[in-house]
């Protein structure tokens, strides 16, 4: 059973449609298992070929200052002031 403050992550829908086994883990809601593979396929394909964990999750944030759009620009790839509202950005 999911908590009530349970969040979904960026990749919660696709987690579901690829057979994703859905657990609530402090308070989001995360896949751990895939019904196509065992844990052991799971760790081999991520070594042989490639994995995506979805970090979203991970971070909050809020960046003040008059400068905090070239700051945030010097860190990441993306245009952040191109951005129409910033603070959607990632959701």
């Amino acid at each position: 059973m999911f908590s009530k403050f349970r969040g979904e992550l960026l990749s919660y829908k696709l987690s579901v449609i690829t057979g994703g086994k859905m657990v609530d883990f402090a308070g989001w809601s995360m896949p751990v298992l895939y019904s196509d593979q065992s844990i052991i396929q799971s760790h081999l394909h991520t070594r042989d070929k490639c994995s995506v964990f979805d970090v979203s999750h991970m971070m909050q944030t809020k960046i003040h200052g008059k400068d905090r759009v070239k700051y945030m620009e010097s860190l990441v790839v993306s245009d952040i002031e191109g951005e129409k509202i910033l603070y959607w950005r990632w959701r």
